[in-house]
């Protein structure tokens, strides 16, 4: 009798799992963007999902956020996490969700198609 190698079948048990967990990513948003360059040069991060919210930062092109899954949008306004010239320190490491420069609401037409 035949008996399957075990190497065989890890490596079609990760392809079976990995397809599962990894067949609708396309589909979804991407959790971190990058600010888009801007006309006027800057994105607006507000207090509150609207135009008239107290401005908290001016995001640049080279800053990035981190979709705030857990509240839902708000009259088309997206709660976010900002990274003041990105998440990452000069040697790679992540610098950390606590170690955001701040947290707010943006225009999510502005983000851009990546952010969905």
């Amino acid at each position: 009798m035949h008996r399957p190698r075990p190497l065989v079948i890890a490596l079609a048990a990760a392809g079976v799992t990995g397809g599962v967990l990894f067949a609708g990513g396309a589909a979804q948003a991407t959790a971190f963007c990058d600010i888009p360059s801007m006309p006027d040069g800057f994105l607006a991060l507000r207090d509150q999902p609207s135009a008239k919210g107290k401005l908290v930062a001016r995001m640049k092109e080279g800053d990035e956020v981190m979709l705030n899954t857990t509240v839902a949008d708000r009259n088309g306004w997206t709660r976010v996490y900002w990274w003041k010239g990105g998440r990452f320190n000069d040697d790679g490491s992540f610098k950390g969700s606590g170690k955001a420069s701040g947290q707010g609401w943006v225009s999510g037409k502005l983000l851009g198609d990546e952010c969905g």
